[in-house]
């Protein structure tokens, strides 16, 4: 009989104690979840943060390309690493130039025609250009923030890894990257590469 006793005891103790376990189990996966959801809200608030924060550094890393230019000497060379978030580019026109078409440079930021802001005039300038409204020719009218203070008569050009371009561009790949800017007598090439 104590036996008996002595093994039901020991039967209601596991039962207990399985009890405590799958109640633990329970409050941990409950706790993990709650943790999950937390995560996931703060990621969405820093993501929404990050955005800003992608978007002052493209603005910063164009003003800072603007300033590179003009402090350069005509025959002298930089290398400069720069960031610009992928809904972005940089396009430099030449002057009198009205429209670009960039159908045949590798750097091509869309196939359609990029106008010249009209902020330009006939003056070579440098504007940051929203992706988004790339879908109809006005790509740097509307929104778009241009440096047109430039001393000297030269146009900017560039090239690419692949055909030259007639036009400057830095397309945007939301990482860092390294471009390379010469300034010629008559024109500032801004390269992918090492420009020739």
């Amino acid at each position: 009989m104590k036996m008996t006793h002595a093994v039901n005891k020991a039967r209601k103790d596991k039962r207990a104690g399985l009890k405590i376990t799958l109640s633990t189990l329970i409050d941990l996966v409950l706790v993990s979840l709650a943790l999950l959801l937390l995560f996931s809200i703060y990621k969405g608030v820093v993501g929404l943060l990050g955005n800003s924060d992608k978007e002052q550094a493209t603005v910063r890393n164009f003003q800072e390309l603007g300033d590179q230019i003009k402090e350069m000497q005509v025959g002298s060379s930089e290398e400069m690493p720069i960031y610009v978030e992928l809904q972005k580019f940089i396009v430099g026109f030449k002057r009198g130039e009205s429209i670009i078409y960039p159908r045949y440079c590798q750097a091509v930021v869309y196939n359609k025609l990029i106008t010249k802001p009209a902020v330009c005039g006939d003056k070579p300038c440098l504007c940051l250009c929203d992706r988004q409204s790339a879908k109809d020719k006005n790509a740097c009218e509307e929104g778009a923030q241009c440096i047109t203070n430039f001393d000297g008569d030269f146009d900017f050009t560039g090239s690419s890894t692949g055909p030259i371009c007639s036009f400057a561009v830095v397309t945007g790949q939301d990482k860092p990257q390294t471009i390379f800017i010469r300034k010629r007598d008559k024109e500032v090439l801004i390269c992918s590469e090492e420009c020739s």
